[in-house]
């Protein structure tokens, strides 16, 4: 009897986290979908037109990336 009490709190509590999860909801970033997900050279030329970095450090992230 424990024992079917325990699956259904199993079922009730952690399979609608684990879905909502995998879905890529807020939280969870490393299952963002990828119309979420952003481009990292995208983000590196955000981050220089913004003057976050300098035009060095641009040069050296784009190339570690283009590889």
């Amino acid at each position: 009897m424990m024992f079917l009490v325990l699956i259904i709190l199993f079922a009730l509590f952690f399979l609608p986290w684990n879905r909502e999860a995998q879905r890529g909801y807020p939280g969870y970033p490393a299952y963002a979908p990828a119309a979420v997900r952003r481009d990292p050279l995208e983000v590196l030329r955000e981050r220089y037109a913004r003057g976050e970095i300098d035009s060095e450090e641009f040069q050296r992230v784009r190339e570690e990336l283009v590889r």
